[in-house]
């Protein structure tokens, strides 16, 4: 069991379980209908993973490492955007490169 941590505007310090599923669905946010891919949170103790407010929050693990933004939530579920689809995406719109270090 991989536990993740994020530090949000609304819920602050939470805890998490990662689950080893990406979901692809359909969203309109900013007035635009855009395809997203998300990796699957679940929220533990009874606490929710994340609250509204919270979108775009780092979610990491134990060691530190960056898994993505935090997106948002279908309870009890919640939706990270994994950092490489990030660079990846802004590598091939802007053609910048970034390294995590």
């Amino acid at each position: 069991m991989t536990y993740v941590y994020k530090f949000g505007r609304t819920s602050f310090l939470t805890k998490g379980v990662a689950i080893d599923k990406m979901l692809t669905f359909c969203t309109k946010k900013f007035g635009r209908v855009s395809k997203v891919s998300a990796l699957l949170i679940s929220s533990i103790d009874g606490k929710p993973f994340g609250e509204l407010g919270d979108s775009g929050s780092a979610v990491f693990d134990d060691d530190g490492q960056l898994w993505g933004i935090y997106y948002g939530f279908d309870q009890p579920f919640h939706f990270i955007i994994p950092i490489h689809l990030i660079l990846d995406d802004v590598q091939t719109r802007f053609k910048v490169n970034f390294t995590l270090i």
